[in-house]
């Protein structure tokens, strides 16, 4: 069986589920001079009632949220190791849109790397950020929608405003 999930890594006090997660805390989220929570938890549909039955709820524990200076939330992050759909299973991409209907703001899906990260907001139908296309091994073009970033300094409403489908947004 193959094994999803990432080594534990524990640092500040923190247990993050894999390498990957843990840099982007040291990277962007703990020196970014914002308050921020690491895996709070959300409510996405309370438990309910069913005749005799009591159906769980749902939650979403994002794993890092970021607030501005007026305690809003300014961003939602999901670490992943890529950030294609195949990379995030079913169950989470449907958390990412409750919690956007809910809360009213996306999570962003990202993964770093060196002195970047890459970010891709899920389960919009309309083509947002800016194309990305690479030549596989076996010769195909693969096309991606994402944008690159050095920092979390930026609004995810530029994330939504940007380019769709090579053309600028209005």
């Amino acid at each position: 069986m193959k094994n999803y999930y990432g080594k534990k890594v524990k640092l500040d006090g923190y247990t993050f589920d894999s390498r990957k997660e843990a840099s982007f805390y040291a990277a962007y989220i703990k020196s970014c001079g914002k308050k921020y929570q690491v895996h709070p938890q959300y409510e996405l549909l309370p438990i309910y009632n069913a005749g005799e039955v009591r159906v769980g709820g749902i939650y979403y524990r994002p794993d890092f949220v970021v607030y501005g200076v007026d305690g809003a939330i300014e961003h939602v992050y999901d670490v992943k190791t890529g950030i294609a759909y195949r990379a995030t299973d079913a169950s989470a991409q449907l958390r990412f849109k409750l919690f956007w209907r809910k809360y009213g703001i996306p999570v962003e899906v990202v993964t770093p790397l060196r002195s970047y990260f890459k970010v891709k907001i899920l389960g919009t139908t309309t083509k947002t950020q800016p194309m990305h296309q690479r030549i596989k091994r076996d010769g195909t073009i693969v096309k991606d929608y994402y944008d690159i970033k050095t920092s979390i300094d930026y609004k995810v409403e530029e994330l939504l405003e940007g380019e769709r489908d090579g053309k600028q947004g209005s």
